[in-house]
């Protein structure tokens, strides 16, 4: 059990090294890093001289891949080639900030695990002829990439279809969306991009052969969503250390507390480190919410959290990562004295992940078993078990 925290003090964030630093610094044995830190600055400079690049996620254990650039870039030309040798529909990929700012009326959500919130398709209001042209296609897409375009500077429905990707990108959804906005806000720009699907000849999601072969004939880099998050996890992280505090626990001993918060989602986190935090293999459990049984030490059934308080007190080291409730009830929630564990989803874990890896924790025993949790974690660089 731990005593009330208070008075906490600000504290700065934690410098991250650069892509290069990181690259110079792995050698020998562990070659996979920086063969995908490598893949990931290929696509940035593409991205940055205007050009293309090639995003692969995995749907339903399948290669799917788009084609990418940034939406600054996106020419008659460019549209054109996107349509021809992608041949999917040509999407805007946008932020909320930009729904916002354009009051973008959003669609009814498609149900189902490839669910996407998505606003309504969208035309310029001038300087367009039918809308379906590459050339009209190209004007729409550039007067919503401006910054100082209006509400007034649009109308719907059109022949640019909108796509709203996530606030902390791969970090919240390894998806296309996602993908190309990191990758555009890595290269430069505002993270506006422009993707397209790339298909077979028979209409379906082209193979990892095809991928490879319109790499090879167009000299555009290929970057997979498993490079970009282990990228962003070593140099993009976007994690700012709030508040941290020593803090003695009833028991005896003490832990120190710090809180961390995303500074592109706002959301934060707990971290409760022992001593020697940062030893070669660091027990680490995870918890969604914190529940008033945890607090008081009352209440039935009531889970990892004590027992892991006490394995971090019996070894001297580890550290217990509390993630912020999900739910609009969690203070109903709260009140349970049976513990009822909190399915963690993708997005916490790599905020579980990025904290772990801001603590300079290199590998981590798993206190309550989660092998979806352990393999999202081992694309942080983390060793688990």
């Amino acid at each position: 059990m731990i005593d009330q925290i208070d008075g906490a003090n600000i504290v700065s964030p934690r410098v991250q090294p650069s892509a290069d630093s990181i690259t110079a610094q792995v050698s020998g044995g562990d070659r996979k890093r920086p063969s995908r830190l490598s893949r990931v600055e290929a696509a940035l400079s593409n991205l940055r001289s205007g050009q293309m690049v090639i995003i692969v996620t995995e749907d339903a254990d399948r290669e799917v891949g788009h084609l990418a650039m940034c939406a600054g870039h996106a020419t008659p030309d460019a549209v054109n080639f996107m349509a021809a040798q992608g041949r999917g529909i040509v999407s805007l990929v946008i932020s909320q900030a930009d729904v916002d700012r354009l009051q973008l009326p959003m669609q009814q959500r498609r149900s189902g695990p490839v669910g996407r919130a998505a606003p309504v398709s969208i035309e310029a209001s001038s300087g367009v002829s039918t809308g379906i042209s590459t050339a009209d296609r190209a004007r729409t897409i550039q007067v919503a990439a401006d910054p100082a375009s209006t509400p007034e500077d649009l109308v719907s429905p059109g022949h640019v279809f909108p796509l709203l990707a996530k606030d902390d990108g791969v970090f919240a959804l390894p998806g296309p969306a996602e993908m190309a906005a990191d990758l555009s806000r890595l290269a430069g720009t505002a993270g506006t991009s422009v993707i397209c699907a790339i298909l077979d000849d028979r209409g379906d999601h082209a193979g990892s052969d095809r991928l490879q072969a319109m790499s090879t004939s167009f000299q555009l880099p290929i970057v997979s969503a498993a490079d970009l998050l282990e990228y962003r996890s070593r140099c993009d992280r976007q994690l700012e250390l709030a508040r941290e505090k020593r803090v003695s626990m009833v028991a005896g001993g003490e832990l120190r507390a710090v809180v961390y918060r995303s500074a592109m989602s706002g959301s934060e986190v707990l971290a409760l480190v022992g001593q020697s935090g940062s030893a070669l293999q660091s027990p680490v459990f995870v918890q969604q919410g914190l529940f008033l049984a945890d607090q008081i030490g009352a209440g039935r059934n009531m889970g990892g959290f004590h027992e892991a308080l006490r394995e971090l007190e019996r070894r001297g080291h580890g550290t217990i990562i509390i993630l912020g409730n999900r739910s609009a009830s969690s203070l109903s929630m709260a009140l349970n004295d049976v513990y009822e564990r909190q399915a963690i989803p993708f997005a916490g874990w790599t905020l579980a992940g990025r904290v772990l890896v801001e603590l300079g924790l290199g590998c981590v025993e798993l206190l309550d078993a989660s092998p979806e949790g352990a393999a999202i974690l081992r694309q942080f660089g983390l060793g688990t078990r």
